[in-house]
């Protein structure tokens, strides 16, 4: 839990990554519900495409990485690390980078729903160069797929949230009586539920 963030969104970046050693450290304590990873990826709220990562990654001194960047509606918030979205030199990668790496600020953010959601702001984080989880190579296609297999996941979701409301609705329409009537036969109530 939350299903859709951390596994069909996290875990299927990790799993499509091409750093194998970093994905078995990460998926058999994910599997086990012993890791919650989030997806830090959009920087934008009114921009859905991966490929305008603003997030920077550099190599380090000490031959590791430093991320630079801001990440927005990063869930679920009380993840241990995050799978990040970050362009270097040859093109678009994903890091992943644990709760405490210093240099990482997380700012929570009050969701309409009322759960919660990170910001994430990337000063200098330095991560060893064994935390690339997806190289140049395939981490656009990578992140694309991820974000490809949550949209199923979380429209599925959504149809299931909204056939159990509308079974609920109509049950309740033909045990609630008003005028010494069930409430379901009032016209105006069966054409909103029609709609």
């Amino acid at each position: 839990e939350p299903f859709v963030a951390v596994a069909a969104l996290a875990a299927v970046a990790i799993a499509g990554g091409d750093n194998t050693a970093l994905q078995a450290e990460l998926l058999e304590p994910l599997v086990a519900g012993k890791l919650q990873a989030a997806l830090a990826w959009q920087e934008q709220p009114d921009t859905a495409d991966p490929a305008q990562a603003e997030a920077s990654a550099e190599m380090a001194e000490h031959g590791g990485w430093a991320l630079q960047g801001q990440k927005i509606l990063v869930v679920p918030a009380e993840a241990d690390g995050f799978v990040v979205s970050a362009r270097e030199r040859e093109g678009l990668s994903l890091f992943w980078v644990p709760r405490e790496a210093p240099g990482m600020k997380l700012t929570p953010r009050l969701m309409t729903d009322g759960s919660h959601s990170l910001e994430l702001t990337l000063d200098h984080v330095e991560i060893p160069p064994e935390h690339q989880l997806a190289s140049p190579a395939v981490g656009r296609e990578v992140l694309e797929r991820a974000l490809v297999h949550g949209t199923i996941a979380a429209s599925a979701e959504l149809l299931g949230l909204m056939d159990w409301l509308l079974q609920t609705t109509v049950e309740y329409l033909g045990t609630r009586t008003q005028f010494n009537r069930p409430i379901g036969s009032f016209q105006v109530l069966q054409h909103r539920t029609i709609d």
